[in-house]
């Protein structure tokens, strides 16, 4: 039992790490497009204004977020070539309408929580 707990930190600290990666790749995908830098912070805000169980629920939804942008990421990474440039913008335009999804659903469910 208590080796469980030690492994713990451990694995949120990989999780943690992974999404720190996921946030500096997406960087690199939309760096031309303005509104990607305003749509992580505001997941990583929403993160850190939760507390205790909340906030391990909000990570696991990052967490299965990261998943599915992991991938149209490699999908990316395989399509270099100029003749793969429609498929690369699909997988761009996929990845940002994950993160615009994933903030939409969240902010929605604040608007309900504040109006009760």
């Amino acid at each position: 039992m208590q080796r469980e707990c030690a492994a713990s930190p451990g694995k949120q600290l990989r999780k943690l790490a992974e999404s720190v990666f996921i946030c500096v790749h997406l960087w690199f995908i939309f760096r031309r497009s303005p509104d990607w830098q305003s749509l992580v912070k505001t997941i990583l805000d929403w993160i850190a204004e939760a507390n205790g169980a909340e906030r391990l629920r909000r990570i696991e939804a990052l967490n299965r977020l990261i998943a599915a942008i992991k991938v149209q990421a490699s999908q990316l990474e395989r399509l270099r070539s100029p003749q793969e440039q429609k498929q690369a913008d699909e997988a761009r335009q996929q990845i940002h309408a994950l993160l615009k999804s994933f903030v939409d659903a969240f902010s929605v469910q604040s608007d309900v929580r504040r109006s009760d």
